[in-house]
């Protein structure tokens, strides 16, 4: 089992090794909280904002927690 406050860092690599993208996931008590998404400029339009947050859904789900909280992106 999990903490509350423990925090999760995903990466996503290239074959080449090149982070291409990496989120950073909070567990709260009954919620999981999407502190932090970032995509590599060279691969915008890859849709991996998509994949990061479906990878911290399902690792919210594992821990049973009810909900991700995704903020609102900046204009």
């Amino acid at each position: 089992m999990t903490t509350v406050g423990s925090r999760y860092v995903f990466v996503l690599e290239t074959p080449s090794g090149e982070i291409a993208a990496g989120a950073i996931v909070r567990i709260d008590e009954d919620c999981c909280h999407l502190d932090a998404l970032g995509v590599s400029e060279r691969y915008y339009g890859h849709k991996l904002e998509d994949r990061m947050i479906a990878i911290a859904e399902a690792l919210c789900q594992a821990y049973g927690c009810a909900s991700l909280d995704v903020p609102q992106r900046a204009a």
